[in-house]
């Protein structure tokens, strides 16, 4: 729950690999990751040069969809039919994340 909520660097739950994903994650979105060579380095000696493309297209991407849908004040899904709501349970949504958080990358 700890990386869930922001702590992931603390979270003993997460590999250092997923832990740097996330880290890259940051410094892309924050348009960081062009100067920092440590963390070029460090995510080279987990991912190769391909994967490395993949990783920052998919983060690009949704940082693209992100800034779009906020813009336009665009609602994420409509429910399909007889669906009220998106609204999903804390307790269900906290299992899904220890799920996640489970899996090796």
């Amino acid at each position: 729950m700890a990386a869930a909520e922001g702590d992931y660097e603390n979270s003993p739950h997460l590999t250092e690999k997923q832990k740097w994903v996330i880290r890259w994650a940051e410094l892309v979105t924050k348009n960081e990751a062009k100067h920092d060579d440590a963390s070029w380095e460090k995510m080279r000696t987990f991912f190769s040069p391909q994967e490395m493309i993949e990783l920052t297209v998919i983060i690009c991407h949704f940082n693209l969809m992100n800034r779009l849908n906020d813009t336009l004040q665009l609602d994420l899904e409509t429910p399909p039919p007889g669906m009220n709501t998106l609204k999903v349970p804390p307790e269900k949504l906290a299992r899904y994340a220890q799920n996640v958080l489970a899996r090796d990358m």
